[in-house]
């Protein structure tokens, strides 16, 4: 008898399938993370009593504010900005984060403020309430993650920050800053590394099911022709 030589294809090609498994990194390759460049070389509380406003994205409108209240060093979520915190202290939350912490409206254990609230950063020459309760200590560099608004729109964002106790009102200064231009989709502190949509992990799970489930009918195919 002749031996059936005729060959099963593969139900989904290399190529199709290295689609699917690059879904979520293309995804999140489509997102740009930038600098904010009104930070500048480095923002901080105005030097006399008083405030001055952080337009992120410099689209003209404020999303924080710093201020210097001649014996505290606050910043302030008074405009459409609000600063990441744990869901069990949203009260003023200045939250020292680590590099890669994910900052994101979808996070277990972390959220964001509803409403406007000033966080005490410094006060006099010992670091303030908010910013102790965060894990901040005096001569600290770390992160904080924030969210604000671009035309009706949620961003995320990080930004690095140093308590120096300079003076009693001006102790901490933002060194840079950096958000994701993609609405509604989070990033990673301290990177430009963007946190793919669950619908993307989603959508290449299901490919990666689709892909396992034809491999298996190929093998059998292939095993009853031989």
């Amino acid at each position: 008898m002749k031996k059936n030589t005729t060959t099963s294809k593969l139900p989904y090609s290399r190529t199709g399938l290295t689609a699917l498994l690059g879904l979520g990194a293309a995804t999140s390759a489509n997102a740009a993370v930038v600098m904010s460049t009104t930070v500048g070389s480095g923002l901080r509380p105005p030097a006399t009593s008083g405030s001055i406003g952080w337009d992120i994205d410099n689209d003209g409108a404020n999303d924080f504010s710093l201020s210097n209240s001649a014996t505290s060093a606050a910043f302030w979520n008074d405009y459409d900005g609000r600063i990441l915190g744990k869901t069990t202290d949203l009260n003023s939350p200045f939250l020292k984060l680590s590099t890669s912490q994910a900052i994101s409206s979808g996070v277990p254990g972390y959220g964001f403020a509803a409403a406007p609230q000033g966080v005490a950063v410094m006060y006099i020459t010992t670091i303030g309430a908010n910013a102790s309760q965060g894990g901040w200590a005096i001569n600290d560099t770390g992160f904080i993650g924030f969210k604000f608004e671009i035309s009706g729109n949620t961003h995320f964002g990080w930004a690095e920050v140093t308590i120096d106790a300079l003076n009693p009102g001006q102790g901490f200064i933002i060194n840079e800053a950096w958000y994701n231009t993609t609405a509604d989709q989070g990033l990673l502190a301290g990177t430009q590394t963007v946190v793919p949509e669950p619908s993307t992990y989603a959508v290449g799970l299901a490919g990666l099911a689709l892909g396992a489930a034809g491999l298996r009918r190929w093998r059998k195919a292939k095993q009853a022709s031989a």
